[in-house]
C-alpha cells in the first residue's frame, strides 16, 4: 500500500508515439478513499502505440513486478 500511495503522487509523461496498431498495455494500481467510498485508479506504465510513464521510483517498481509478473505468465503459458 505505501508504494502505490507514492506512485499516486507521481507525474505522468506526456504520452509519445512509439509505435501503430500494436495495441496499449495498461498497468494500473488502485487506492481507496474512506470517505468518498471509491477506488481510485493510478497509472503506473502505459505501454504500446504510446508510451505514459508515471516517474515516481514507486510506479516503476510497481511495474516492473508487474512486467515481470507478465512474462512468466506468457512463458508458461506458451510451454503447454
Amino acid at each position: 500500500m505505501a508504494l502505490i500511495k507514492k506512485a499516486s503522487e507521481g507525474k505522468l509523461t506526456d504520452p509519445v508515439n512509439l509505435m501503430a496498431d500494436y495495441g496499449t498495455f495498461i498497468y494500473t494500481a488502485y487506492t481507496y478513499d474512506d470517505m468518498r467510498r471509491k477506488y481510485h485508479s493510478v497509472l503506473l506504465l502505459q505501454t504500446g502505440d504510446f508510451e505514459v510513464q508515471n516517474t515516481s521510483d514507486a510506479a516503476k517498481d510497481l511495474s516492473n513486478w508487474m512486467q515481470e509478473i507478465n512474462q512468466q505468465v506468457e512463458q508458461s503459458s506458451s510451454v503447454q
